[in-house]
């Protein structure tokens, strides 16, 4: 009987090769799936909401009517100076520079009045400020500010795709403002902070300046309170020209007295109607 299958096996055995070698022949069908659907980029609204809330949330951060922020000024390890920030709601604000030579100056705001107090190496005296550069002047030292009322100043907010940057993989967001020039916001993919700004200033042909870019930084995220806030910002000018840090070594909220804003008895003395006679000296002592 074995020996009678062992026969049959070999008399078909060229036949099942050559049915192998067909059936290898014939080309196998392939199963096209479909790619996967790409993940949908989050908008800047999304990105800007999700951010207020690994702040905190936007009901604490809210709850948050006044600022004293210390910091220091630092351009690598060198000391360039430090600012102390007063703010509060009501467009409110105190703000005083001092360098590392001794050298002064402030301005500041009760709501209504702005002014400054020019420091003594550009004249001395004081002055009253229009409103227009007191916002130039806050944008360009409270960025934490800037970042509680991107929504309420942005006019549009495009995002671009995912990029790196700060060496963190972020969200790029273009946003456009009402009273200011077109920059670029920056949101960690991870941990959903907003890690910083990039603005570009395109300079004319006709000038033999080259084009650059700042970059603004957020890094050391802390608690205060019930809210996470950052507690150093890097201003850095590419391609490599300079660069700038400011360490906030203290930062505190909720905790300004209103008396802060009052006016020195210089700036009155400018505005009239107003009695110029003082109830508050400079916020410098002089």
């Amino acid at each position: 009987m074995a020996a009678h299958i062992a026969f049959r096996y070999r008399n078909h055995a060229p036949w099942l090769l050559i049915v192998l070698s067909l059936a290898c022949m014939v080309p196998a069908q392939v199963i096209e799936h479909p790619p996967p659907p790409a993940t949908p980029m989050p908008d800047g609204t999304r990105l800007l909401t999700r951010c207020f809330r690994a702040m905190g949330g936007p009901g604490e951060l809210e709850q948050v009517h006044s600022m004293h922020v210390n910091a220091v000024v630092k351009a690598g390890d060198e000391s360039l100076g430090e600012i102390e920030m007063f703010l509060a709601k009501g467009d409110r604000c105190l703000f005083r520079f001092t360098q590392a030579d001794g050298d002064t100056n402030s301005f500041g705001s009760n709501g209504t009045v702005s002014w400054e107090q020019v420091p003594p190496s550009e004249g001395g005296g004081w002055k009253l400020l229009p409103k227009e550069q007191l916002a130039r002047r806050i944008a360009g030292n409270n960025w934490l500010g800037r970042v509680l009322h991107l929504g309420a100043e942005t006019t549009s907010m495009k995002t671009t795709g995912k990029v790196e940057f700060d060496d963190r993989p972020c969200w790029a967001v273009d946003l456009e403002f009402r009273n200011d020039e077109p920059m670029t916001a920056f949101f960690d993919a991870e941990t959903k902070l907003i890690t910083g700004f990039q603005r570009r200033f395109d300079m004319p042909q006709e000038e033999d300046v080259e084009s650059f870019v700042l970059e603004i930084v957020f890094d050391e995220w802390k608690p205060v309170g019930k809210v996470t806030l950052f507690h150093e910002v890097r201003l850095q000018i590419k391609p490599d020209i300079s660069s700038l840090r400011l360490n906030y070594e203290t930062l505190t909220i909720n905790d300004v007295p209103d008396s802060t804003f009052d006016l020195p008895s210089q700036v009155k003395a400018l505005v009239p109607g107003l009695p110029s006679s003082p109830s508050k000296e400079s916020p410098d002592g002089g």
